[in-house]
């Protein structure tokens, strides 16, 4: 430590015995333009940095301008990404909307349509079946009802309905005892059959 010391205070002396000695100046005049040159220094330092200074802060705040632009930018195409996504959305969803109501409308249109052919089908359908009905009882009755005329000759002659139909008319039980009973003797004994059915005819008003 004490060597350093040395050496330090023997530089310091030779360069003001060289000032001295070579130039002329005495150690005032050394200090003095030391000091001038530390001030030159100094202020040139000084003007350094200020101009440092100034240019990083034009620097920023151009950096800062272009952020700021930047981030509008896309800020507003972002606004105008969203709004064209929420038209697009309610374009769709209306396209669907319609398209739905058309399909309902169809659905319910054809469904009236069919019910209404098969409500129209079943009503034919009821008609026929009255009708075929009516018909067929029509000609049941028909063929259950013999006829009289037929039925008291010889050839139509067939006991059972004979004797039904002298129980069905407005004879007295006495007439229709006795006309009952030739009936069964007529059916027994076919030569009586004439005779017998003579006799209904009469009895009937025939």
């Amino acid at each position: 430590m004490r060597g350093t010391i040395a050496i330090i205070v023997i530089a310091v002396l030779g360069y003001f015995g060289y000032q001295w000695g070579a130039n002329g100046k005495n150690p005032m005049q050394v200090f003095t333009g030391a000091a001038e040159m530390a001030g030159d220094a100094a202020t040139g330092a000084a003007d350094m940095a200020g101009d440092v200074v100034e240019g990083a802060t034009d620097m920023a705040s151009d950096a800062v301008e272009a952020t700021t632009d930047a981030v509008s930018d896309v800020a507003e195409g972002a606004a105008d990404m969203a709004s064209d996504a929420v038209e697009a959305t309610t374009d769709a969803v209306s396209d669907v909307a319609e398209g739905a109501t058309d399909m309902a409308s169809d659905a319910v249109e054809a469904t009236t349509d069919a019910v209404s052919d098969v409500a129209e089908g079943a009503t034919d359908a009821a008609a026929d079946t009255a009708e075929a009905a009516t018909e067929a009882a029509t000609e049941a009755a028909t063929a259950a009802t013999p006829d009289i005329a037929t039925l008291l000759t010889p050839e139509g002659f067939d006991a059972g309905q004979v004797l039904e139909l002298v129980q069905s008319s407005d004879l007295g039980a006495i007439a229709k005892t006795q006309l009952a009973a030739q009936v069964a003797e007529a059916a027994a004994d076919p030569s009586k059959l004439t005779d017998v059915l003579a006799a209904i005819k009469t009895a009937l008003g025939m």
